[in-house]
């Protein structure tokens, strides 16, 4: 019997990975151990960045903490395969997605900037805000909420890197960004599309393809993605000198 069966609901989606092999309380057990790079490379960024900066904005704060909690939800969904650990892992890759996109739309605004601006960030900020609790409750509530989570995350990715590098090009932002922007957009989009699509749309599971732990890969690339996409956001706001 499945260890963590006896505690919930079953997940609405079950990996490759063949459950209970490794440890007999740990359903997928690379899975599980891959999403940790997250969560660690979250403590990192705070670290690292609060010392080369003096400070963090508290967006970037937010961010950080984002990142470490799709760790932390990650582990817990590959490691139980439960519905409410799967919901701690997709709800906060929305939640994180959702503020890169305020990352974007404000990029460079610093807390002197005017009134109005800082009226139409808080404004954006409320609006995000409901949105994401509308999305949480239609997640509970939508029999499909796995479709419902993929269509919703992917359209949030796809905006993230299509605004950002039309960001990145029209101000002709130093070359380092640039670098760190593909460097974010290869890393993630490219694990998507060569490890995770592959792994559980494309091929079957008796494939050899999936030996490797594609969905494994998938978490490292992701974690160094993610982290270097914050590092990009970060750089670029300060390179407008207005904090």
């Amino acid at each position: 019997m499945d260890f963590w069966l006896q505690y919930g609901q079953q997940a609405s989606v079950d990996w490759c990975e063949p459950n209970y092999i490794v440890s007999p309380y740990v359903a997928e057990w690379y899975n599980c151990i891959s999403s940790l790079p997250i969560l660690f490379g979250a403590i990192f960024g705070i670290w690292y960045y609060r010392n080369l900066f003096g400070n963090l904005l508290p967006r970037y704060y937010i961010g950080f903490v984002g990142m470490a909690l799709v760790g932390l939800g990650s582990a817990a969904f590959h490691g139980t395969l439960l519905r409410y650990p799967q919901a701690s892992d997709e709800l906060p890759m929305v939640y994180l997605g959702t503020h890169m996109l305020y990352l974007i739309i404000f990029r460079g605004k610093g807390r002197h900037y005017h009134d109005a601006h800082r009226t139409k960030m808080n404004l954006w900020a409320i609006i995000m805000v409901l949105y994401l609790v509308f999305f949480t409750l239609t997640y509970f509530l939508y029999e499909d909420y796995f479709i419902f989570f993929i269509s919703t995350y992917i359209s949030i990715v796809t905006y993230i890197v299509i605004r950002s590098g039309y960001l990145v090009y029209k101000k002709h932002r130093a070359k380092f960004l640039k670098r760190m922007y593909w460097s974010a957009v290869l890393f993630y989009v490219g694990g998507v599309f060569v490890f995770w699509a592959p792994s559980q749309f494309i091929l079957p599971c008796d494939h050899w393809f999936q030996w490797i732990e594609p969905h494994a890969i998938f978490h490292l690339t992701s974690a160094i993605g993610t982290y270097t996409y914050l590092a990009f956001s970060m750089h670029d706001h300060y390179s407008y000198k207005e904090i």
